[in-house]
């Protein structure tokens, strides 16, 4: 007996959604292979959410962690990535609101120590200037970076000065 293209998506769906969490647009774009259509999508997605195979909070959860911990990315970038793959933002703010403060800043500092220690032979504006660039594309917030990079290097005036206008 021969299956549907809806059953072999649920088929492929909920195993990669037993391998790793995964929101809808993931899925989506992976399995686009299948060809269905917006409704059979959307009925996709209510099985597999009805199943427990695919949750919003779970995945925003394991996502922020992952790339906290492991990827080293600030909220900045946390919050574009997720908001990129269409995920509601209040499903996930307050998780980033409960991040221990810390280990966010302990991250961060152990990160720039690592890239200001490959960045010595350059002037000491020019470390900071670098430091500052490198934490804002890993998407840390200015004034954290700012307050790391002045603890690392020392406060310099008119770095500082260029910061407020930031």
């Amino acid at each position: 007996m021969s299956t549907t293209p809806f059953e072999e998506a649920y088929i492929a769906a909920s195993r990669r959604c037993s391998r790793s969490e995964q929101c809808a647009s993931d899925l989506k774009t992976k399995l686009k292979a299948y060809e269905l259509s917006e409704s059979e999508w959307e009925k996709l997605f209510e099985r597999l959410t009805a199943e427990n195979y695919l949750d919003e909070t779970r995945y925003c959860y394991a996502f922020i962690n992952d790339h906290i911990r492991l990827s080293k990315w600030g909220k900045r970038k946390i919050i574009l990535a997720l908001r990129t793959k269409g995920l509601n933002p209040a499903s996930f703010q307050h998780m980033l609101d409960d991040i221990d403060e810390s280990e966010y800043k302990k991250g961060l500092m152990e990160l720039l120590k690592k890239q200001h220690s490959l960045n010595q032979k350059k002037p000491h504006m020019h470390q900071k200037q670098k430091l500052f660039q490198f934490a804002l594309q890993r998407g840390f917030e200015p004034n954290l970076i700012q307050q790391c990079v002045n603890s690392i290097i020392g406060p310099t005036n008119a770095f500082d000065e260029e910061l407020q206008d930031f």
